[in-house]
């Protein structure tokens, strides 16, 4: 099979329509001039704990490759965190930012832009491999990121801090309804 066919397809099939999507955004962003801690909010609380819910009971991962895709997300995440850790020892100018940039480093974006293209470029199958990758994002940056921002609080905070937090009631409600 030739490249080009195959590169055209990509572009026109995949990548082209999350840009028109993203164009359409900022279009409304500019004209509508929406509220966006209110659109914060409603994706916080409302729209990513859902579709993180209706995903894992949707998938059709068996439980042993949802396993291992979530073992080499969390495997890149340590990578990620250690690798950005080392460089912020290593140079003085990121010293000073030694708790943040390492979770900066280690979590993207896998839900606004990561669930489109899986979508567009793998159907259903590569939703169901990103919700799991969400899944994993989110239950490591919220117990992570309240263990290095939150950790000198004590642990009674963090655990209040991840029970108080949406996407890990989703997560844990989803889990529970699927092994039934």
């Amino acid at each position: 099979m030739s490249l080009l066919p195959e590169a055209t397809h990509i572009f026109m099939d995949v990548i082209l329509p999350v840009f028109i999507l993203i164009g359409i955004g900022v279009g409304c962003e500019r004209l509508l001039k929406p509220d966006l801690r209110t659109l914060s909010m409603l994706n916080f609380h409302v729209f990513v704990p859902a579709l993180v819910f209706v995903k894992i009971l949707d998938s059709t991962l068996d439980w042993g490759s949802a396993s291992r895709l979530a073992a080499a997300a969390l495997l890149l995440i340590g990578v990620l965190y250690s690798a950005s850790w080392i460089l912020c020892r290593r140079f003085p100018a990121l010293r000073d930012h030694q708790r943040i940039v390492p979770l900066a480093s280690c979590f993207y974006n896998a839900g606004n832009y990561g669930i489109p293209f899986a979508q567009l470029a793998f159907g259903d199958a590569g939703v169901a491999v990103m919700a799991i990758i969400l899944m994993v994002q989110n239950l490591a940056s919220f117990t992570l990121g309240l263990c290095v921002l939150e950790g000198k609080r004590g642990p009674g905070r963090m655990i209040l801090g991840l029970v108080k937090t949406p996407v890990i009631v989703a997560i844990g409600l989803a889990v529970a309804l699927r092994a039934l």
